[in-house]
């Protein structure tokens, strides 16, 4: 029988579900901070010097974060590595999409009118971002 090597493989090798969700928040988070800075997976691959092929398998969750990547990424950036382990914008988002969000006075849709757009997910939009 042969074994093949793993490193060539295209599936992720099935993590623990707390190394799951931290490698998904860091995506996510990269993802969230890739828009706010204006800048696409192409000029991220570019400042890290990798193949823009290798930052997808990243944010798709198919090969993990390593810790250099994950400083290297936030000073990219203009983030810190704590606010790309950040799960808090994520599990919003996630909740708003499952319908599972209660609004407070002064939320769109706190009035009983439906929301419109990504109102909910948005309100309270905070980004953990240092001044430069």
């Amino acid at each position: 029988m042969s074994v093949s090597d793993p490193r060539k493989s295209h599936f992720r090798v099935q993590a623990d579900p707390d190394t799951k969700h931290i490698e998904d928040t860091i995506s996510f988070n990269v993802k969230v901070m890739l828009a706010f800075n204006k800048m696409n997976q192409t000029d991220l691959a570019n400042a890290l010097g990798m193949k823009r092929s290798t930052i997808s398998v990243k944010l798709n969750g198919r090969i993990g974060w390593s810790a250099a990547d994950l400083v290297k990424t936030a000073n990219i950036l203009h983030t810190t590595p704590q606010a790309l382990l950040d799960d808090t914008l994520m599990e919003q988002s996630r909740k708003v999409h499952e319908g599972d969000t209660e609004t407070a006075p002064g939320d769109p849709g706190a009035d009983g009118a439906p929301a419109a757009g990504l109102e909910p997910a948005t309100v309270r939009l905070t980004v953990g971002c240092s001044a430069n």
